[in-house]
């Protein structure tokens, strides 16, 4: 997965963080990092524990922002399946007295 952050002099030291994190994290262009997280079992996983890695060093780092770069049709997907799930569940009928 592709992230970018808005600030390239802390690129080094995320990907410090993000390799602590058993995450494998090279600097590709620019604000750009490559990450895989060769532990996680899938796509949706591994978009996951990223993101909490992610939110765990922007709260080191104030005003910094991070986003991932792309699309993850995976996630797209088990968000849909996730929102109807919990639709089909809610009865809209009223209960009755």
């Amino acid at each position: 997965m592709e992230i970018r952050i808005s600030d390239p002099s802390l690129v080094r030291e995320l990907i410090e963080f993000l390799g602590r994190a058993s995450c494998s994290a090279a600097h590709t262009k620019g604000c750009a990092i490559e990450v895989e997280l060769p532990h996680a079992p899938t796509a949706v996983q591994a978009r996951r524990e990223l993101g909490l890695y992610l939110a765990a060093w922007g709260g080191l780092h104030p005003g910094v922002r991070i986003e991932f770069a792309g699309r993850f049709p995976e996630h797209d997907v088990l968000v849909e399946q996730l929102t109807r799930d919990a639709f089909d569940a809610v009865d809209p009928r009223p209960a009755p007295l």
